[in-house]
């Protein structure tokens, strides 16, 4: 059931890739639990994720992000949605969804050695019908972790008096069932295309008024004074002048 519910939601973001330039891609959950603090039992394979109760179960997640197309970084994320599949409502209530801070297997994780929540994600998110799917959104942490943030998955947590049941990926419907596991959907933005043809020039406007002259700029300084050039050659003497008269006769006496 839980394949079929990705491949639909692939077919619904493939019919809309052309209406909004993005498709989704389901990346693959490989890890799912739940645990008490203090209590050092593990719970990776049980059937349901057990989220508050008289325990205060907290319940885990984590999503292999490696999955999706390569190079897809944060900027390539439209929007992020977790879908949970609640099994069960043994008191309705609100839940917190965080980041996890530290690293953990399905495996091995207890009360004991279990990641606290670090930063809040979504919440408070109110539970309140059995038998249906839980939408959640994620966003910023998806963008988060594709940037570089250490991908440890979402720490699911129970408040007030809130008790309710997830489907885990262990739930099989051969023995009664649903197998609903949670689903991780990122919506991505797509490729861009081609850049269309030029089109063509449009008419010239007419011009524009001349603008106001400017203000005058500042005078230059005065240039250097040339070298004097050199004297030129002395002209020839010119004949005498006739004598003046009377100036003669007092000579000769």
């Amino acid at each position: 059931m839980a394949n079929i519910y990705r491949k639909t939601l692939l077919v619904v973001a493939t019919a809309t890739l052309g209406q909004v330039g993005a498709w989704a891609q389901s990346t693959p959950l490989i890890g799912d639990a739940f645990f008490a603090l203090g209590n050092g039992n593990n719970f990776g394979g049980n059937p349901s994720i057990n989220v508050g109760g008289a325990n205060g179960f907290r319940g885990l997640l984590q999503f292999d992000l490696s999955s999706l197309p390569p190079g897809t970084t944060g900027s390539s994320v439209s929007s992020a949605s977790l879908h949970l599949y609640v099994s069960r409502v043994g008191v309705a209530g609100p839940i917190d969804v965080s980041a996890a801070r530290s690293s953990w297997a399905e495996s091995t994780v207890s009360g004991l050695n279990a990641p606290a929540p670090v930063v809040l994600v979504a919440g408070p998110i109110n539970v309140s019908a059995a038998n249906s799917y839980l939408s959640i959104p994620v966003t910023s942490q998806v963008v988060a972790w594709l940037n570089g943030s250490p991908n440890n998955g979402f720490v699911i947590q129970g408040l007030a008096s809130t008790s309710v049941f997830f489907d885990s990926k262990e739930a099989n419907p051969t023995s009664g069932g649903t197998s609903h596991q949670a689903v991780l959907e990122i919506d991505l933005f797509g490729a861009s295309g081609a850049t269309g043809a030029t089109g063509p020039t449009g008419v010239t406007g007419p011009t524009g008024p001349s603008g106001a002259a400017g203000a005058s700029g500042v005078q230059g300084a005065p240039g250097v004074t040339g070298v004097t050039g050199p004297a030129g050659a002395t002209g020839s003497t010119g004949a005498a002048g006739p004598a003046g008269p009377g100036e003669s006769q007092e000579l000769l006496v």
